[in-house]
């Protein structure tokens, strides 16, 4: 490969044949086509660098496999058409010594680090990347795209980075909505996390259920502030109820006042009166959080009035600051429930593994 085409291209190459491959290796005795046929690229490379750097390029090169190398002596060519070309230029650059195909860390992104470690996983050659893993990493941990954050947890996965996988967990346990089928969705796009694992087979095999499960936990709690409140005032005795109160100040006109604006509040948070479970409720925890709070802050109260010479005040007798508190205690409870999956040895066994293959200390 020439010096101006190196440059020219960085590692975006330009699309060719078979009849003029980027060559990699002067020497080399196999061609690689990579990608489908209407956007393939080719590459001369030595078969032998790759099963160094990858024992399953080692069994099908090299064992009983259609790719092995033809005894009749004819051009020795194996198609990868679901290999992305940009990622595999990355990995073909590393095992080959052509690090000007490999790029800093200032020009990695999001989708070119998961398409490399998408390969990675497919021919379990994470070791090469030892050397730039470090600065990688750190590069795409400043990145500020939240709609990359599925991307950035898988990420984290393969590389074994346990804390970075646990922020990101906690992310998509408050930003996940469920759409029509109950799939796990992001919010705006509608994008399914369960397509990107079924594309890539990456990450744990309970991975969605843990986020459903933990989701699940934080709105059937959010819903079920709202129903004590609801109840409280409802019952025959509202002034206290298993030891908790409504009115402070035993007030049925306060407590009428309330009800009616968190039955009000809660109709234009999902259409219904009185939500019971989080099936219910399709939209995110951040979204179902936001809108409660901003229903509570926005209740009005009973009027100040005058007994006995005293003013009262009925403005501590919204809930507002109570769900704020709980709301915030839920969360810490929720992260507590994420740390424990994360350590466990089935997400945590295998970060190890990770680390260990890639030489670094990450935690």
């Amino acid at each position: 490969m020439s010096a101006d085409e190196t440059s020219k291209y960085g590692t975006t190459l330009p699309l060719n044949g078979d009849h003029n491959p980027h060559v990699l290796d002067d020497d080399g005795d196999l061609l690689l086509a990579v990608g489908t046929a209407s956007e393939q690229t080719t590459f001369k490379v030595d078969a032998s660098a790759l099963r160094r750097a990858s024992p399953v390029w080692k069994a099908m090169l090299f064992g009983p496999w259609a790719e092995s190398k033809p005894m009749d002596g004819s051009k020795w060519v194996v198609e990868l058409p679901e290999d992305d070309v940009q990622a595999l230029t990355v990995m073909l650059g590393i095992i080959h010594n052509v690090y000007e195909l490999v790029p800093g860390p200032d020009k990695m992104t999001v989708d070119l680090l998961w398409n490399i470690l998408v390969l990675c996983d497919k021919y379990d050659m994470a070791r090469v990347l030892k050397p730039w893993v470090p600065s990688w990493s750190q590069h795409i941990k400043s990145l500020k795209e939240p709609d990359t954050n599925e991307k950035m947890m898988f990420i984290a996965w393969e590389l074994g980075d346990q804390c970075w996988f646990e922020s990101l967990f906690g992310s998509l346990v408050l930003g996940a909505c469920v759409n029509g089928k109950g799939h796990l969705v992001r919010l705006g796009d509608g994008f399914s996390f369960g397509d990107l694992i079924t594309l890539t087979h990456l990450g744990p095999d309970s991975l969605l259920d843990d986020i459903t499960t933990i989701r699940q936990f934080l709105i059937t709690s959010l819903i079920g502030f709202l129903n004590t409140e609801v109840e409280l005032r409802l019952s025959e005795t509202t002034s206290e109820t298993n030891g908790q109160h409504a009115c402070l100040h035993k007030s049925r006109a306060c407590d009428d006042l309330v009800l009616g604006g968190i039955i009000r509040a809660t109709l234009n948070i999902q259409s219904t009166m009185h939500p019971k479970d989080a099936t219910h409720i399709k939209m995110s925890v951040d979204c179902l959080q936001s809108m409660c709070s901003a229903a509570f802050e926005g209740l009005s109260t009973y009027h100040p009035h005058i007994r006995r010479g005293s003013s009262i005040a009925h403005f501590d007798c919204n809930p507002a600051k109570r769900f704020s508190k709980f709301a915030y205690e839920m969360r810490i409870e929720a992260m507590s429930k994420i740390i424990d999956i994360v350590k466990s040895d089935r997400y945590n066994g295998r970060m190890a593994k990770q680390r260990e293959k890639l030489g670094w200390n990450c935690l």
